[in-house]
């Protein structure tokens, strides 16, 4: 399962592997619910057949969510110079929040572990050099 490359409202659900018969094809669905009806129990909605690979599906869901976005556009506009995990968490809070500090300290992690981030001192991350 992964976001829609299309609409973030959906998801796409995707047999990336089955040694036992032919891939299905991939199926978008969103969860919706009756709340213009006073029913807010969600449901899936099924919308129908995708037509994009898994290999396409899986190079979106890599280039992040808004959390990632938003560390990437904080650590643009400090380029070149690194951040300090708390001056990247000061920025993000001030447009969200309720963010909260453990999912952005988990997010640059995993931007660090792909390459989408540096760390050459602990705690201080900045672009990767082109």
């Amino acid at each position: 399962m992964t976001k829609d490359p299309e609409d973030e409202n959906k998801c796409v659900l995707a047999n990336i592997k089955n040694n036992l018969a032919p891939l299905a094809s991939n199926l978008t669905y969103s969860i919706v619910s009756d709340s213009d009806q006073n029913d807010n129990r969600p449901y899936i909605k099924w919308e129908g057949i995708n037509s994009y690979s898994v290999q396409e599906l899986l190079s979106v869901s890599k280039k992040g969510g808004a959390n990632r976005q938003e560390i990437l556009r904080v650590l643009r506009e400090k380029a070149p110079s690194q951040c300090h995990h708390q001056e990247i968490l000061r920025a993000l809070i001030e447009d969200n929040p309720e963010l909260e500090q453990n999912n952005v300290n988990v997010t640059l992690s995993r931007m660090r572990e792909v390459g989408q981030v540096v760390s050459k001192v602990r705690g201080q991350y900045s672009l990767p050099s082109m």
